[in-house]
């Protein structure tokens, strides 16, 4: 499926499980404590620290890359 588009919608499980493939997270943060023993792995040592694509009140979307990926490719064309 490398050439492809992929999005996961899962549970802590899911996402540990495909972290490793993943070239870019699209991952929002909610703003607000909530109760739960289920969290998104880390993954701050893979990916650069993201810009943010939406910004309200209540939650920020970022766009997180792998690092090194943006290197490879444009070393690639």
């Amino acid at each position: 499926y490398r050439d492809r588009t992929i999005f996961i919608c899962g549970g802590a499980e899911i996402y540990s499980q495909a972290l490793g493939q993943c070239s870019d997270l699209f991952l929002t943060r909610v703003k607000r404590e909530v109760e739960g023993d289920a969290f998104f792995p880390e993954f701050e040592s893979l990916f650069d620290a993201g810009v943010v694509l939406r910004e309200t009140d209540e939650f920020d979307i970022f766009h997180h890359r792998r690092l090194g990926q943006a290197t490879a490719e444009a070393g690639g064309d």
